[in-house]
């Protein structure tokens, strides 16, 4: 019994639905070892609303806007998730009050219709239930311009000062600020789950006029939030130059056991995310950094990375950036801002570096075994706009030299249409003639493709497997044995 309730772990649920229509033994062990998501709807038939209680349900969704009958599941202790769509708020006061075993609580909605909570009504006593609760998620999304709309299930949960969830793991919140005191809220709440929380998310959007005071700021304990230790953490926000980013930065700066890392919020300075990644070497896994700001001609990323022995994925996006200005014989040159010192762990799989300028020397070593440091397990590798003046980017010996990896299987290049790019440009007759040869070998053996994108040519190379990719590597070697 125990195989076939792993086998049915794996079974999609519409086709465990169908099995059950086999045999009456087929029935039985489906109803009694499966589990199922179900959906209530103001629509739905009693007859449906019947069967739907019969099943095995671990986790259920609630689009019920108007008053309707409490499901009475038959296992009610197995449900471990509930989500809610827009819902009445009576609807999810009766619900939460009847499943207050529940593991994941997750409220979705538009931020006009988000009617889930009565205002001025203290739901503490309904929360203070959920002991039990590990997950939280809420996304509210707007897609109004009137900044005043106030949400009720924010301004419930986060900006309830009341209570504590104690068993609390995990958090996603995706919303839109209403109002500058939504940030005092939010990092004060965080803050008081400090003891548990070890994974969290935040996808924030904010209208300048909503930005954090000084007010606000002297209102947070900050004390309790830089206690957070996390295992996985994401932030995002839209907002540029935002008085809130020093407080990401803070939060950032003490983490020291991080799995997971994605930062995506404008501006951020490259010395945050070096600090963060020596803080959490010997357990990153994953590092994700979008919109770093190069303020400098060149930036040393110096061994940071390379003690992160179990690091499996790095993306690394700059902001473009023109730091240097020189008047040669060629007319004006814009050099953007570098990255030097790179040595990556070769633990690393996926690589992702973007709009910034890489020594080509650098990039030379990531496929270079003399020094053992030789990125040997790489299989996906984008370099996009790396390269935009002599000794950066990368040469066409870098590319050949990168092709013998042998775990390599997605190699994307590019250059920004009209200037030197990535992907150094050909600069004599015979090397325009080689490059050439390369990529209709690439083309011959289905491997290649160009790939436009607004600004960019993108020139993307698919192994499916390391036969092709050293069929490729000889045609190469021919090429250059002709000249």
């Amino acid at each position: 019994m125990q195989i076939w309730s792993h086998v049915f772990e794996y079974i999609p649920q519409n086709e465990l639905i169908t099995h059950r229509l086999v045999n009456k033994e087929w029935c039985e062990n489906v109803d009694t070892l499966a589990t199922f998501h179900v959906i209530f709807k103001d629509e739905q038939e009693p007859n449906a609303l019947e069967e739907l209680c019969k099943l095995r349900v671990r986790s259920c969704e609630f689009r019920c806007m108007r008053n309707f009958t409490l499901p009475q599941l038959s296992n009610p202790s197995l449900l471990k998730k509930i989500v809610f769509a827009p819902t009445s708020s009576e609807n999810v006061k009766n619900i939460l009050t009847t499943f207050t075993k529940i593991e994941s609580l997750a409220f979705y909605t538009l931020l006009n219709l988000d009617k889930h909570f009565e205002a001025d009504q203290d739901y503490s006593v309904i929360f203070e239930q959920l002991k039990s609760l590990k997950q939280l998620e809420i996304g509210i999304h707007c897609f109004s311009e009137r900044q005043s709309l106030r949400s009720s299930i924010f301004d419930t949960i986060i900006g309830n000062g009341k209570f504590v969830f104690p068993a609390l793991k995990r958090v996603r919140l995706c919303f839109s600020v209403s109002s500058s005191q939504n940030w005092k809220h939010l990092f004060n709440w965080l803050g008081r789950h400090h003891k548990t929380l070890s994974s969290l998310e935040l996808n924030c959007s904010c209208h300048s006029a909503n930005e954090i005071t000084e007010d606000d700021l002297k209102e947070i304990n900050m004390k309790n939030l830089l206690r957070l230790r996390l295992r996985s953490l994401q932030i995002s926000d839209n907002v540029s130059q935002s008085s809130v980013h020093p407080i990401y930065d803070k939060l950032l700066g003490v983490q020291d056991s991080l799995v997971n890392l994605c930062v995506n919020y404008y501006g951020v300075n490259v010395n945050t995310y070096i600090k963060a990644i020596k803080m959490s070497a010997g357990t990153l896994r994953s590092v994700k950094c979008f919109n770093v700001q190069l303020t400098e001609r060149t930036v040393g990323l110096d061994s940071s990375l390379l003690h992160s022995t179990c690091l499996e994925e790095f993306v690394f996006q700059c902001i473009p950036t023109v730091v240097c200005v020189v008047l040669d014989c060629d007319g004006v040159r814009k050099y953007g801002a570098g990255v030097d010192g790179w040595q990556l762990p070769r633990s690393i799989k996926h690589l992702h570096v973007q709009g910034c300028s890489v020594p080509t020397p650098d990039l030379m070593n990531f496929c270079d075994t003399a020094d053992g440091l030789a990125l040997t397990n790489l299989r996906e590798l984008s370099l996009i706009d790396v390269g935009d003046y002599l000794g950066y980017g990368i040469t066409i010996p870098v590319f050949r030299k990168m092709c013998t990896l042998s775990e390599l299987r997605v190699f994307k290049v590019s250059r920004v249409l009209g200037t030197v790019g990535t992907f150094l440009e050909p600069q004599t007759e015979a090397e325009t003639k080689q490059w050439t040869e390369i990529t209709e070998h690439g083309k011959r053996l289905g491997i290649y493709q160009l790939v436009e994108e607004e600004q960019e040519s993108i020139h993307v190379f698919e192994f499916p497997t390391s036969k092709i990719r050293q069929e490729f590597v000889e045609s190469m070697e021919l090429v250059f044995a002709d000249d």
